[in-house]
């Protein structure tokens, strides 16, 4: 076989494979349109928000020297039909993603604190310094056969050192002493305290000085 000939045969199968494309898209389009007109919905794809600083770590002599910020992906989408009217840019859901920040701006990521949300409200309600340590304590609310936790870990730049689940706050109230790593929080059988450096098998590093 020649050259020219099989150049010849190759523009043939090209064109076959062009052809075998702009078929798949002609019927796909179709599919996508009447999939569109049956749900109202249209996915427009997301959008980096505006992020959040979370916590601080403050040292007497340096001002701020670490925060943990978060950084929200927006999920969009145009409902067409909704009882109210057409929504034209509908968040469905936010991704959060959180970075450990120095004074220099250079950013770790943190991604086992990565939460995708059904509402805008971010994940991880309590987010603090421990002091006097490299670590961070966080806590969230966490459901599992109808019932409530409330999770608290603690946490470095590279890994979580504890988690623990203990009884789910009454209507969500606590409060954390971050100079002596105290978490206090009410529930149906009363006050209850949780050091979450109390665990034996926490090894952590002491801040720098």
């Amino acid at each position: 076989m020649n050259s020219k000939h099989q150049k010849l045969v190759d523009g043939h199968g090209e064109a076959r494979e062009l052809t075998g494309h702009r078929n798949f898209l002609a019927g796909l389009l179709p599919a996508l349109l009447m999939a569109i007109l049956a749900t109202g919905c249209i996915p427009l794809g997301p959008r980096v928000g505006k992020e959040r600083v979370m916590a601080k770590r403050i040292e007497s002599d340096k001002g701020i020297s670490e925060q943990i910020v978060g950084v929200p992906t927006e999920h969009h989408w145009a409902l067409l039909v909704t009882p109210e009217g057409p929504e034209l840019n509908y968040i469905t859901s936010v991704t959060w993603r959180f970075y450990l920040t120095d004074t220099n701006g250079h950013r770790d990521p943190l991604p086992f604190l990565k939460r995708r949300d059904d509402l805008y409200p971010i994940a991880w309600p309590l987010m603090a310094p421990i002091a006097h340590t490299n670590l961070w304590i966080a806590a969230e609310q966490v459901y599992k056969h109808g019932q409530s936790d409330f999770r608290v870990i603690c946490f470095n730049a590279k890994r979580i050192v504890s988690d623990n689940k203990l009884e789910y706050p009454d209507e969500g109230r606590f409060s954390y002493d971050s100079e002596n790593h105290v978490l206090t929080y009410e529930t149906k059988n009363g006050t209850k305290r949780f050091d979450p450096l109390a665990n034996a098998d926490l090894h952590y590093e002491p801040a720098s000085e």
